[in-house]
């Protein structure tokens, strides 16, 4: 050490003032350097009643995440009282982060591949990876890309904290692509490898809900029906999906033939809270009826109801990323048809040219999306 260096006799040398701030210096740089080396490596969990605790993740399954407290201590937290986190992370991962959160999703969808090639990137960062990864090509419209992407997340996180993400994303993609038996097979496996965690009531809903979706495509419609009314009246189930449910009821209360029951459903969904995609099957359903009845009637005042009806699924009820779009190409195609009968049934030369016009210009719009 430097103060043993010169003899303790000496009374010609001593510290300068200098020194010792040089030297008080290099010792609270070492004791914040000793005591950081933890927290240069720490997880942020900033909990929903204000508390930030720092540490390790070290696992996360549907209900709850392991942490590691910085003094060793272990505990499990459920997710109902975690408002955040903020991974210690490589920066590849923070940087396809930003890029997301940014919009920039092909960048952000090159930047998380990068970050897969990582080499032992910690459990908890390769789950977060898998998940953007899934759900950043259903955002950009790859159908099959996500269904692999939620297939594999699945795969390697059955019981982790995306399991009712990857379980819907999954089921969904299939049935999208007509794999009804596969979609049928992915619910037959969650129900058995996390039956323990089915006592989560919104997770138990959403399976119900997917039931339906998976027997309706199969043609089990009095089943379909059931599993809808089900999922339909529990509470456990979000709004949005309560109303999906509902809209899954009154197609096949259509299918069926009971139609005024159908369309009171139909009517109270665009009365409530629901989806983009569910309003717009909705209106589509009401401006059907309106329109065939205008049709029959030759009245221009139904025709242009239904019109407004279909517009809703053009303008107000588009869909959303990496949503089908089906009925926003039923709206356009519906109100492409209320413009042609009303350009049928008008006498002004110059009002039949225009509606012929707007009919011709939104399909062209069909056939560019389609």
């Amino acid at each position: 050490m430097l103060l043993a260096t010169r003899p303790t006799s000496d009374r010609s040398w001593r510290p300068r003032k200098a020194d010792l701030f040089r030297a008080a210096g290099l010792a609270i740089t070492i004791l914040v350097t000793s005591g950081s080396a933890w927290a240069q490596g720490d997880d942020l969990l900033r909990m929903k009643d204000g508390r930030e605790l720092r540490g390790r993740v070290v696992s996360e399954r549907f209900d709850r995440l392991n942490f590691s407290m910085r003094r060793g201590a272990s505990t499990s937290i459920d997710w109902n009282d975690v408002a955040d986190i903020d991974y210690h992370a490589p920066q590849p991962y923070s940087d396809a982060v930003a890029l997301h959160s940014a919009g920039l999703w092909k960048d952000a969808l090159d930047a998380f591949s990068t970050v897969r090639e990582i080499k032992d990137l910690r459990r908890p960062l390769q789950q977060e990876t898998l998940y953007y990864v899934a759900l950043l090509r259903k955002q950009l419209g790859d159908l099959q890309g996500a269904t692999d992407g939620f297939r594999e997340l699945l795969e390697d996180f059955p019981t982790g904290r995306y399991l009712r993400q990857a379980t819907r994303g999954l089921v969904l993609g299939l049935l999208a692509q007509g794999q009804t038996d596969d979609a049928a097979a992915v619910i037959g496996r969650v129900e058995s490898d996390a039956k323990t965690l089915l006592s989560d009531d919104r997770l138990a809903a959403e399976v119900v809900l997917l039931h339906g979706k998976v027997a309706q495509a199969q043609g089990r419609l009095e089943e379909a029906r059931s599993r809808f009314a089900d999922a339909e009246a529990n509470p456990a189930l979000q709004p949005w999906d309560r109303a999906d449910a509902s809209l899954g009821v009154a197609r096949i209360l259509e299918a069926t033939g009971e139609s005024e029951a159908a369309e009171q459903r139909y009517r109270n969904i665009v009365e409530g809270d629901a989806s983009p995609l569910v309003l717009a099957a909705a209106w589509n359903h009401l401006a059907d009826v309106r329109l065939e009845a205008g049709r029959q009637a030759r009245d221009a005042s139904l025709i242009t109801d239904a019109l407004y009806g279909y517009l809703r699924g053009v303008v107000l009820y588009v869909p959303q990323a990496g949503d089908s779009h089906d009925e926003f190409h039923r709206a356009l195609a519906g109100a492409a048809q209320c413009f042609e009968y009303l350009s049928q049934l008008a006498t002004d030369p110059k009002e039949k040219a225009l509606n012929r016009r707007r009919a011709a210009d939104l399909r062209q719009r069909l056939e560019r999306d389609e």
